[in-house]
């Protein structure tokens, strides 16, 4: 993976409400389903959690898929959980 990890991880340091999410579904298909990397903390949380979750549209329910560490191997991990959860690395590198 071509990604700045720690040009990443700084965003997710600074603000924790950064989120990178991606519909997953088919183009048209409603309601559709979508993936999120998330920072599960505050800032005043000096180590957190990333988090990568699926959504359904409409609904309230979140469906966490991993759970990782804040530093760059979880990042790392995040991402490939994300990417395997069907995002895309082109939108990952839009931050990173």
């Amino acid at each position: 993976m071509d990604i700045d990890f720690e040009k990443l991880k700084n965003i997710y340091d600074e603000d924790d409400g950064f989120q990178i999410d991606e519909i997953i579904s088919e183009s048209g298909v409603s309601p559709y389903t979508e993936i999120l990397l998330l920072r599960d903390g505050t800032l005043d949380d000096e180590d957190y959690y990333v988090t990568v979750e699926r959504h359904v549209e409409y609904e309230d329910d979140y469906e966490t898929i991993g759970t990782f560490e804040c530093d760059q191997e979880g990042f790392r991990s995040a991402v490939q959980c994300y990417i395997d959860g069907g995002g895309t690395e082109k939108n990952i590198k839009i931050f990173a």
